[in-house]
């Protein structure tokens, strides 16, 4: 008969080496699987909630749960979206610092150390990077007339998410050239009744018809917050009459101060794209402005 082996000596005299290769496979395979957040995935997911924070070990002393290049991706509402950097208090914790950064719009680097005070005793020390991903402000265009095919590249360019609403289907075909831009084909009050439309930081009204342009901007105007940016295409003239009729329906003389006509500069041009370059200049110094001072006009309500 041959000699029975003692497993469990065998594993108690070589606990402390099958921990360290355990937790190497395991820190391998946890490594491979955050590998798999390619950026197609990334892009997905900032198309789908707009701003996000990317948290990557990117140091680590002693023992840790994951090691360097370890990922998650973070939502404005501190939800895990993909990845992990972990688990347990670590990656609570680090949730949470990525919802306040987003919310400044700030990265940041930090040190964790896996203590006690953490809540998790590895004893080791993480430090993470804190990057802000956004898809770029959200800006729709009223109507896809000349204006609007000049202006949309120059908008994508620049990293906004560019929608264009119009009930012309043949206008809106000359759109598809840009494959980044969202046609939507709707009549204007029929986009605008849609219970689930969100007002973007930006609205430009591009329409071929002065009637269309009234009930965009009244919509517009009884439903911006402070954060929204409202530009309508016109001359001085055109400026005057609605300005009259935006102060009769609101009850407010002020009411020119929630939008903008006419945009861009009076002198610089009147090509399409000429135009269009002038448009871009005030979109681009109303949306840096927004970063800096952070001041938003108080609501109509």
């Amino acid at each position: 008969m041959g000699k029975s082996i003692n497993f469990q000596g065998f594993l108690k005299s070589c606990n402390s080496c099958l921990c360290t290769y355990w937790i190497e496979a395991i820190q391998e395979i946890s490594f491979l699987y955050n590998s798999f957040m390619n950026f197609a995935q990334i892009e997905e997911i900032l198309q789908r909630y707009g701003s996000v924070c990317l948290v990557t070990i990117i140091e680590t002393s002693g023992h840790t749960p994951n090691p360097v290049g370890a990922k998650m991706l973070v939502g404005e509402s501190a939800e895990l979206l993909a990845g992990t950097i972990g688990g347990g208090n670590l990656e609570e914790q680090a949730r949470n610092v990525a919802q306040e950064r987003i919310k400044l719009n700030q990265h940041q680097v930090m040190s964790f150390p896996l203590n006690d005070r953490l809540g998790q005793c590895c004893g080791g020390k993480v430090e993470l990077f804190f990057e802000i991903l956004n898809s770029g402000p959200k800006i729709d265009l009223y109507g896809s007339g000349h204006v609007s095919l000049a202006l949309a590249p120059l908008l994508i360019q620049a990293g906004f998410q560019v929608r264009v609403i119009d009930p012309r289907a043949e206008w809106l075909e000359k759109m598809g050239a840009f494959k980044k831009v969202e046609s939507v084909q709707l009549d204007y009050q029929n986009f605008l009744s849609q219970n689930t439309l969100v007002i973007p930081s930006f609205s430009l009204i591009f329409t071929h018809s002065h009637h269309e342009d009234r009930i965009i901007l009244k919509y517009l105007l009884k439903n911006r917050t402070g954060k929204n940016y409202i530009g309508l295409i016109g001359s001085t003239h055109k400026a005057q009459v609605f300005a009259k009729e935006m102060q009769q329906e609101f009850d407010s003389l002020n009411i020119t101060d929630y939008y903008q006509c006419p945009i861009g500069e009076p002198n610089g041009g009147k090509k399409p794209i000429e135009v269009a370059i002038s448009i871009m200049q005030e979109i681009l110094l109303q949306y840096h402005q927004k970063e800096i001072d952070g001041e938003e006009k108080a609501d109509l309500s």
